[in-house]
């Protein structure tokens, strides 16, 4: 699997206000920008500020303070004039810039107030290499291979106001600036020649004034020098033509750049603009990207001092070094929790309510950064992602709203001196284990419930995608949720991660477990609670079954299907994995569901124009494939997709099933993008294959037929069924299933109730 290689330059991913670092010069031609392409929208700044040639600098003699907000303000009012008052580039874009003579501190200040996201500030390490165009080593990056020592990033003074992160990159070339920002940020960028004036006049001049030896071979060194840059330059501005350009005129206008209008080289600075292109995950939103994981209302590092990458799964770049815990870390964690449920389950409904809402709140105000860090790290589509964090809010609103009914009744006693009443109190301290696929959602289902009810938690985050999940510690933090309350935990795969669950299993002051995930891991967890007899709840793994029937809305049925098995990429537990049609519909739909899926784009999530992102890791990807190679084996028919792509893509997939036939898809969900598709030809017959597993998650069905709609929801064996939907889930409804797809449901009036115990009183001598 390709690793990103970690140079110093791309520290900007953990940012620090004072120290910056050189960056090793790159091996960068034009065969490696035609395999990996760049990424992003690109503006290219004529003049930041046009001041004196200066790249947009305010002299030091002019005697302003620049951190004194207010006279910056006025110089730049001062310096662009008829420059409209508050008038700003468009938002989520990266500064770009050459130093020129002003200071580092300088420039990040001002692209600071002009609202960039972050800024990359570029020279050469000695700037004799740039005035001599003679000498080799400013164009054959020789001079700068160990580069690698920090410096000093604001030499000029105090930069306690300086939010946005930065980096100072000293490069040999602007090949190497344009490598840091590929392989750091991942951005695309425009980038100049850096030569000024024509060649042939200063051939011309040498030829007249100089015919000698030593003009001949200075004209060929400087023809060759151009020659080598211009060749390992001209990729990027091919590619960057064909992308949207933009001009911004110091009068705070913009215009579109037409391709032939795209300087080819200008010695300028140049900005970044994301528009939801660009991958700013990290310097994007670096308050709610934790690396630490938080117990006891602290951000502590792992006990064992043991880090663990996280990974983007589009382009495997690291995102993050994230704890990677143990058994110590866990009983710390549960001990912080039944410490705080001593006052917390104290608290009233009302109090609760207002916490929850505070929560609410915080998760909606940074909701697109929540989808940005859900895309990198999880994988699926940008749309996908902010349809997650809408649902995953939607549970913490339902069960602040829920804290407030939580009730109690009572009974008539047979005796007529008593009077029994039952009551509802929290259960404890609640273990919740959530995966990957819904990094944000499937920790709110458990936690807004366990805390509405009066219980705190220990989260165990899915080791594959953990940023969310210590995002949303960061977010009750800020909405004011006391310490211990909520205790996020992070571990890798294997010993860490068995010994994390043993303890959270094993441990006498844990009264409830949550679980979602596999059938094979729940059932390893139950047996590793036999000595304490936990309260559970289990959300396992499914087998969904999508049926067409004969009088369904064949169009309709077609729609929801290609939405239900390739959301997410297929990576859901009520993804439909077995798709059962009609034989009188059944040609009619394969040739609409083959042409809309033909329509699914794959690719970066955070590209808006995307369908379907790459799977969660190699093991999918190999899955997905066995499951199609299996089925082809046997002689299915494979009519769409069925490959690998790069990296951990793979192709959406249709697959005709061959009749009579046992293939994968009949005993295990595929979790990936492959659609199977079986022929039948009775209501008895299709309901015998749909229930002919020991899973019961969910099913769909369209018919028009109202007898026939009642008739088969409740003949099959699922806990939640679509009836002409194939979109079910909801914070509003109860969500679990039945058989070995587990017990206890999330969601719903009755979802707070995993999290509350009845306990009757009985009133004598009344």
């Amino acid at each position: 699997m390709r690793r990103r290689v970690e140079w110093p330059g791309n520290k900007i991913l953990i940012p620090s206000a004072h120290q910056s670092y050189f960056t090793r010069p790159a091996a960068f031609g034009l065969r490696r920008v035609e395999d990996e392409g760049l990424w992003g929208t690109l503006i290219p700044i004529q003049a930041f500020l046009e001041t004196n040639n200066n790249y947009g600098c305010i002299p030091k003699a002019s005697g302003v303070h620049l951190a004194n907000k207010v006279h910056w303000e006025k110089s730049i009012d001062q310096t662009v004039k008829g420059k409209p008052k508050n008038k700003h580039p468009p938002s989520d874009w990266v500064a770009l810039m050459e130093r020129g003579v002003c200071s580092f501190e300088q420039k990040v200040r001002l692209a600071q107030s002009m609202g960039a996201k972050a800024v990359v500030v570029g020279d050469y390490m000695e700037q004799d290499y740039e005035d001599d165009p003679m000498n080799i080593r400013v164009w054959d990056d020789i001079s700068q291979q160990d580069a690698s020592m920090p410096l000093v990033m604001f030499p000029d003074g105090d930069a306690s106001d300086i939010s946005i992160p930065s980096c100072f990159v000293i490069r040999s070339s602007y090949l190497e600036l344009m490598e840091f920002a590929s392989s750091g940020v991942r951005v695309g960028l425009y980038l100049d020649a850096s030569l000024d004036g024509s060649m042939w006049e200063e051939v011309g001049l040498l030829i007249f004034f100089l015919p000698s030896i030593f003009a001949l071979s200075a004209i060929l060194l400087q023809n060759a020098r151009e020659a080598v840059k211009r060749f390992r330059e001209r990729a990027s501005v091919y590619m960057i033509k064909s992308l949207p350009c933009y001009r911004w005129h110091s009068n705070g206008t913009w215009d579109r750049l037409l391709p032939s209008e795209i300087p080819d080289q200008q010695p300028t600075s140049y900005a970044l603009w994301s528009m939801h292109q660009m991958d700013m995950v990290v310097l994007y939103m670096k308050l709610l990207v934790h690396e630490k994981s938080y117990i006891d209302g602290k951000w502590v590092n792992a006990l064992n001092g043991q880090t663990q990458p996280v990974y983007n799964k589009a382009t495997n770049e690291v995102l993050a070094e994230v704890v990677d815990q143990g058994r110590q870390d866990t009983e710390m964690a549960i001990k912080a929790a039944e410490e705080a449920f001593q006052t917390w389950s104290k608290t009233t409904p009302h109090e609760r309510h207002n916490y929850l809402l505070a929560l609410f709140a915080k998760i909606q105000e940074n909701a697109e950064d929540f989808a940005r860090l859900i895309v990198a790290e999880n994988g699926k589509a940008i749309s996908d992602a902010r349809g997650e964090v809408n649902y995953a809010n939607s549970y913490v609103q339902w069960f602040a709203e829920e804290a407030l009914r939580i009730q109690g009744y009572t009974t008539p006693s047979p005796n007529p001196s008593n009077r029994t009443t039952v009551i509802r109190q929290p259960v404890g301290v609640a273990a919740l284990i959530a995966p990957w696929n819904f990094p944000l959602a499937m920790i709110t289902r458990k936690v807004a419930p366990a805390l509405a009810a009066g219980c705190t938690t220990v989260v165990k985050a899915p080791h594959e995608a953990p940023l969310s999940a210590l995002a949303l510690a960061y977010l009750a933090e800020e909405a004011g949720i006391p310490k211990g309350v909520i205790n996020v935990l992070v571990s890798s795969r294997g010993k860490n991660e068995s010994e994390m669950g043993k303890a959270l299993c094993e441990s006498t002051l844990v009264d409830k477990l949550s679980f979602t995930g596999s059938t094979r891991v729940g059932k390893i967890l139950m047996g590793q609670s036999v000595n304490t007899l936990k309260k559970f709840s289990m959300e396992l793994g499914g087998n969904a079954p999508f049926i067409v029937f004969d009088d369904a809305d064949v169009d309709a049925a077609v729609s929801n299907a290609v939405a239900c098995k390739f959301r997410c990429g297929g990576q859901t537990c009520i993804s439909a994995n077995r798709i059962y049609v009609h034989e009188q519909v059944h040609d009619e739909f394969v040739s609409k569901f083959v042409e809309r899926v033909k329509k699914l784009r794959v690719g970066y999530g955070l590209d808006e124009n995307i369908n379907i992102g790459p799977l969660v890791n190699e093991a999918s990807q190999d899955k997905a494939e066995s499951h199609v190679r299996a089925m082809q084996k046997i002689g299915s028919e494979v009519v769409l997709g069925g490959d690998k792509g790069e990296g951990l893509f793979f192709e959406p997939t249709v697959v005709l099933v061959k009749p009579g036939e046992r293939v994968p898809t009949d005993d295990e969900e595929t979790f990936g993008p492959v659609a199977a598709i079986y022929k039948f030809h009775s209501e008895e017959q299709v309901l015998r294959l749909a229930n002919d597993v020991r899973v019961g998650l969910a099913g769909y069905f369209f018919s028009e037929n109202v007898h026939r709609c009642h008739r088969v929801a409740e003949a099959l064996h699922v806990g939640m069924v679509g009836i002409n939907t194939g979109m079910i889930s909801s914070s509003t409804m109860p969500f679990g299933g039945v058989m070995e797809s587990g017990f206890g449901r999330e969601g719903g009036p009755t979802g707070i109730h995993e999290y509350l115990y009845e306990k009757a009183l009985s009133f004598g001598g009344i």
